[in-house]
């Protein structure tokens, strides 16, 4: 039965029980109908289309090797997700689930922030070269759709819908999945970036035009963020922003990798700074210059 183009669901099963048995105990097979499994997995193929080869995931998987460039808004999710609000606090005793994980940034980074905590974090998308290149990682990666996540309910502590939510077709319905597999007392993070923000105006008049894949995307409103989470069956809900910067070595290189920009890197840097401005962060002890291009992201919180 398809799964990736180089592993079929079996194989990939079989793997999963032995390093990650925590998570295969929790797989609903009945979820799991043998006879359509090859169909639902080439229509993920072609609803992943611009994140995989064909379109700019290359370009993105290359940008995401600096898997740190985003830490600080990736930590501050981390702090939201967990029950006290704190991060390092999160330790093998939880299980949070990354809906819309790609390669498996927020893993990486969170085992980078706190490498002793072994923290278990499901990397979940529907791109099968994104989960390729988690589980070649040696990350805990399944492939599955936000509004269909093959698991048990009441399974996980936290979940995180972060960095393409714009992306889904039915916001509500994949917050009323997270409900579903979240444990009493669990808690969702939705993110994404302000209508009218800069953020916004980056992606509509810069992504839109330059991309390779476009981005013909509406991006949300504070009262979106509450309907979504309230409608899915959310209590405790809270609508913030958050800092989460760009923090780089080689900004305009990674901007430009990261949306897959038919731009140069000096067009690009220009660009930076017309919509977002940068400053410079000097590491004194690694003795380097970090460029910062400073955003700010909206984030919702609820609790099950």
């Amino acid at each position: 039965m398809y799964y990736l183009p180089d592993l079929d669901f079996e194989t990939n099963f079989k793997n999963l029980q032995t390093r990650f048995p925590q998570i295969a105990n929790d797989i609903q097979f009945d979820r799991l109908i043998p006879d359509t499994i090859d169909s639902f997995y080439h229509q993920l193929d072609e609803k992943a289309k611009d994140f995989d080869n064909d379109g700019r995931g290359k370009s993105y998987r290359e940008a995401q090797i600096d898997f740190m460039v985003r830490h600080v808004g990736i930590e501050k999710l981390f702090d939201l997700v967990a029950p006290n609000n704190q991060a390092k606090d999160l330790t093998s005793n939880h299980k949070i689930i990354d809906i819309l994980g790609g390669n498996g940034v927020l893993a990486k980074c969170f085992n980078k922030l706190f490498p002793n905590n072994n923290l278990t974090i499901l990397t979940s998308d529907i791109s099968a070269s994104m989960i390729q290149d988690a589980l070649a990682n040696g990350l805990l990666a399944f492939r599955q759709p936000a509004h269909k996540i093959f698991t048990y309910d009441n399974v996980f502590d936290g979940s995180i819908i972060a960095y393409g939510m714009h992306h889904l077709d039915d916001p509500i319905r994949c917050c009323r999945e997270s409900w579903r597999i979240l444990k009493y007392g669990g808690k969702i993070v939705i993110h994404d970036f302000e209508i009218g923000s800069n953020v916004d105006k980056w992606f509509r008049e810069i992504v839109d035009k330059y991309s390779i894949t476009r981005h013909n995307f509406r991006h949300f409103t504070k009262a979106d963020f509450t309907k979504f989470l309230t409608e899915a069956g959310f209590h405790s809900v809270t609508v913030d922003k958050i800092f989460d910067p760009f923090c780089s070595k080689d900004l305009a290189s990674h901007v430009q990798k990261m949306y897959g920009l038919k731009l140069t890197k000096d067009e690009v840097w220009d660009l930076i700074n017309r919509y977002f401005g940068t400053y410079k962060l000097n590491n004194e002890a690694a003795v380097q210059k970090y460029f910062i291009m400073p955003r700010f992201a909206l984030v919702g919180v609820g609790t099950k």
